[in-house]
């Protein structure tokens, strides 16, 4: 269990998808508080480069994002659909790959973007990489419980993430 209060979270290796040009990230969360960008994951460098899954966003939605120059304009998401209700588990996922960018809730796509141009390669060998943190010092940490925390070095088909919902 993470709790802000505590600002507890858990550090991933740097560089971990530092040559990746596809990836999927993928997670169960139960969240305790709905707090406005809360973060699930965080991977990158500082407040200029970086990639993140928040559990809720200003309109209280998931939202994924990944800038190399800065949040704001510069900044490439994808908005959820709807808001994760508190004390439930939700299965999380972000694809990255040839066709795009998805957000995935419960094994369902909530979200995708063709466009976005950057892939987690196009940040580096990323020094701060964690779960349940943020990387901007304004960020607030995550309460809840994160599971089964999976990171994957290709896009995952929509069907290999149901698969991760349901099981094999």
């Amino acid at each position: 269990m993470l709790t802000a209060a505590n600002e507890g979270y858990a550090a991933l290796p740097a560089g971990i998808l530092a040559n990746a040009c596809e990836a999927t990230i993928a997670t169960w969360a139960n969240i305790t508080t709905q707090v406005n960008y809360q973060r699930v994951w965080d991977f990158g460098w500082d407040s200029m480069v970086y990639m993140y899954l928040t559990t809720s966003d200003a309109i209280k939605m998931p939202k994924f994002g990944i800038s190399i120059a800065g949040n704001g304009s510069h900044e490439f998401g994808i908005d959820g659909q709807a808001t994760l209700p508190v004390g439930e588990w939700h299965h999380l996922a972000v694809v990255l790959g040839p066709l795009g960018a998805f957000l995935y809730v419960d094994g369902q796509q909530t979200g995708a973007d063709a466009t976005i141009p950057l892939r987690p390669a196009d940040l580096g060998s990323t020094p701060n990489n964690f779960i349940g943190r943020s990387q901007f010092s304004v960020g607030a940490y995550l309460d809840g419980a994160i599971d089964d925390f999976r990171v994957y070095d290709r896009a995952l088909s929509p069907r290999e993430i149901q698969t991760l919902v349901s099981g094999p």
